[in-house]
């Protein structure tokens, strides 16, 4: 889930917009259970579309033997349970603009007729929007916080954090997708192809995690940690990051774009760079500020330690920085 991802993005706007009370704390809670249900929209009208050619790939499918009626009735319902944890933003115009927007492109990215997963480039490029673009798009929306030099920011990063996971998804499928005669882009423009693009979409991430840590910083200059300028914590995090992916590489000296990528099981310094360190570490790192202001703030601790089973020695174990203790 997108917003999930990047929660960090919520306790930025908190400074950004000086509100710590408890009404924010609510209204964050509400659109995170919203933004769930709408990603669980889009994964369930896909499988639901899918399901005949989920069958004949032998692929898991949340629809499979199911009558057409059930299956429709529980696409309803979660549309309605959608609608209902939004009523508390539709005041905002633009939010439900946005929101319309991404339900129409959530569904005919895989329903006929449009079904534009099977659109070469163009629905790899629409998913992505989908996905990673609008979401951020629609929270900024809710809240009511259009600082331009900062929501474009912000989209950015997320665009190409969501070009790499789904490049990824489809580089993985490449080979039962082809088998099938599905016109992903990475049928329509080739398996190698592809791939130079993912190595190139993973070095532009990696710098602009940089930029974007250096941004936040220099926004919220006078934000300390136990007397620690935040600027200095990001700053020094993302230069640690960069040196250390680019020693790994010159390591390695010639690396395969499978071993570049983040998403694969072994957890190293890319997996850690790309993924934990903005999904987990970073909102870990506001929280500590925002605690100290509403001690409420707690519940998102709490929240991650369940999530993530940061509760779990073995999780600790598994993870780069544990490894690298080891």
């Amino acid at each position: 889930n997108s917003i999930l991802e990047h929660i960090f993005v919520f306790f930025y706007l908190n400074w950004m917009q000086n509100d710590f009370t408890d009404r924010r704390l609510l209204q964050i809670i509400l659109f995170i259970l919203f933004s769930l249900i709408s990603t669980t929209y889009g994964y369930l009208i896909n499988d639901f579309a899918d399901r005949h050619l989920d069958a004949e790939q032998g692929k898991p499918n949340t629809f499979a033997g199911d009558p057409l009626w059930k299956s429709i009735a529980v696409l309803g319902m979660v549309v309605v349970l959608d609608g209902a944890l939004a009523i508390p933003f539709y005041g905002n115009t633009a939010f439900l603009a946005l929101w319309l927007l991404w339900l129409f492109i959530a569904t005919f990215y895989s329903l006929p007729p449009l079904r534009f997963k099977e659109k070469g480039l163009v629905g790899l490029i629409l998913v992505v929007i989908a996905q990673r673009v609008l979401p951020i798009f629609i929270l900024f929306a809710a809240f009511s916080y259009w600082v331009w030099k900062d929501v474009l920011v912000f989209a950015a990063y997320l665009l190409l954090k969501g070009l790499n996971s789904d490049i990824n998804h489809q580089l993985e499928d490449f080979e039962r997708d082809a088998r099938s005669g599905v016109a992903t882009s990475a049928v329509t423009l080739g398996y190698q192809r592809l791939a130079r693009i993912f190595r190139t979409t993973l070095y532009l991430e990696r710098i602009f995690l940089l930029f974007i840590l250096t941004f936040i910083g220099i926004r919220l200059m006078n934000v300390t940690i136990l007397t620690i300028p935040l600027f200095a914590i990001l700053a020094i995090a993302g230069f640690f990051l960069i040196l250390a992916t680019w020693a790994v590489e010159w390591r390695y000296k010639s690396i395969s774009v499978e071993k570049l990528s983040p998403f694969k099981k072994e957890k190293d310094i890319f997996q850690f760079s790309h993924l934990a360190f903005p999904h987990v570490v970073l909102p870990m790192v506001f929280l500590l500020s925002l605690i100290k202001i509403n001690w409420h703030y707690l519940v998102f601790f709490l929240f991650f330690i369940v999530v993530y089973r940061l509760y779990d020695w073995q999780t600790w174990k598994q993870t780069y920085l544990g490894r690298l203790l080891a």
